[in-house]
């Protein structure tokens, strides 16, 4: 994974994968906190999370926030908690900063249907996985993060980006390769993101460049 993100940047020289990694995820997450503007974030739920390394990234983003970190995966999971039991471990007796690990808790759910609090959530994050899915679960998915944030929360989806030349010049090779492992990939696609968050409810929806692979959408749900 680590060696798939450093070709993001094909062109760049010197780029190691963990710095490609922290690049990655910081520039959406500096665009989201822009977006945020002054308003507090307390909770923040990372859907999709499989083994942790998002919601890692996440509690480090918004330090003073919990973190929930949700998967349909029980694999996943199980590797997530393991690491977040070793870093346990190794953390000094006196320490005074709050580890990470101590921020995040981790649920096994379907996030179509969570069985989660109502309006619980200031931030939802989906990354990476929306094109893994057929239509019909990204909007039922769009409709459960809207039920799930407080009003004036914002939803989070960063993921491939169509109009990116760096997808757009792939070999088409790569292109059949991809689809060998992500079959939904020609309705993700073909998909209008934007207009499946408008019509769950969500405002002030934008999309801009994460990265020069990826796109990030932001939206709102509204405070009435």
């Amino acid at each position: 994974r680590a060696s798939l993100v450093r070709q993001v940047w094909p062109d760049e020289e010197g780029l190691t994968p963990p710095v490609a990694q922290q690049r990655l995820r910081s520039s959406a997450y500096d665009q989201l906190k822009a977006y945020l503007g002054d308003k507090s974030v307390e909770n923040v739920l990372d859907v999709g999370c499989s083994t942790g390394v998002s919601t890692r990234y996440l509690a480090r983003a918004f330090p003073d926030a919990r973190v929930l970190g949700l998967d349909l995966s029980p694999h996943f999971l199980s590797v997530a908690l393991l690491r977040q039991e070793q870093d346990a471990a190794s953390r000094p007796i006196f320490e005074e900063a709050l580890p990470v690990q101590d921020k995040i808790e981790f649920v096994h759910a379907n996030f179509e249907d969570s069985g989660l609090p109502d309006a619980s959530f200031d931030v939802i994050m989906m990354q990476f996985i929306v094109h893994e899915l057929p239509a019909e679960p990204t909007i039922a998915m769009a409709k459960e993060a809207m039920r799930l944030l407080r009003p004036g929360g914002v939803v989070a989806l960063v993921d491939n980006d169509p109009e990116s030349k760096v997808i757009q010049s792939l070999p088409p090779a790569i292109f059949s390769l991809m689809k060998s492992t992500e079959p939904h990939s020609d309705v993700y696609y073909a998909f209008n993101q934007e207009a499946n968050l408008e019509a769950a409810g969500f405002s002030e929806v934008v999309k801009s460049a994460a990265d020069p692979r990826h796109r990030l959408i932001l939206a709102r749900r509204p405070m009435t």
